[in-house]
């Protein structure tokens, strides 16, 4: 069960924190809020410990996401997923596909085929520490195999 949520978001969108908390105190959840760009991996980085998060939701970031993969993936726990709404998400797929640190990269191809706003939306999945013996050869039992197995189980 999701017992804390860390929000990351500039002071730009002054609505985040209030929206966010207030969402967090509905559901009974902890609320971390961190006030800083997503691309600005030294601010947001310090406050989260590594391998501490399950899921990281990455939405409309302007193409920070790019500078804040190594980031995201270090705060991951192994095998943890990276959900992403990315607008021109050529680049995210390119980066994550081309990642050492992420596995199981899915989008939605209806999205990515639009001709006038292609949008990544879609799931990648960190991979196993690869410290272990086990992580040599990563398994994907009980992982989704594809993004419709994720919309499935929700």
């Amino acid at each position: 069960t999701i017992q804390k949520v860390i929000g990351v978001d500039t002071q730009q969108n002054i609505k985040s924190p209030a929206l966010l908390s207030k969402t967090a105190f509905e559901q009974g959840l902890v609320l971390q809020y961190v006030e800083a760009s997503a691309s600005d991996a030294e601010v947001w980085g310090k406050a989260v410990p590594t391998a501490s998060v399950d899921c990281v939701v990455c939405a409309q970031t302007n193409g920070a996401s790019l500078s804040a993969l190594d980031e995201i993936a270090r705060v991951l726990k192994p095998r943890g997923k990276l959900l992403f709404v990315e607008s021109g998400g050529s680049d995210l797929m390119t980066a994550l596909a081309n990642s050492t640190k992420f596995m199981g990269v899915e989008a939605d191809s209806e999205w990515l085929d639009r001709p006038l706003s292609k949008t990544a939306v879609g799931i990648a999945l960190r991979k196993p520490d690869t410290n272990s013996q086990a992580a040599s050869e990563p398994s994907t039992r009980g992982l989704p195999r594809s993004l419709d197995e994720v919309k499935r189980s929700q």
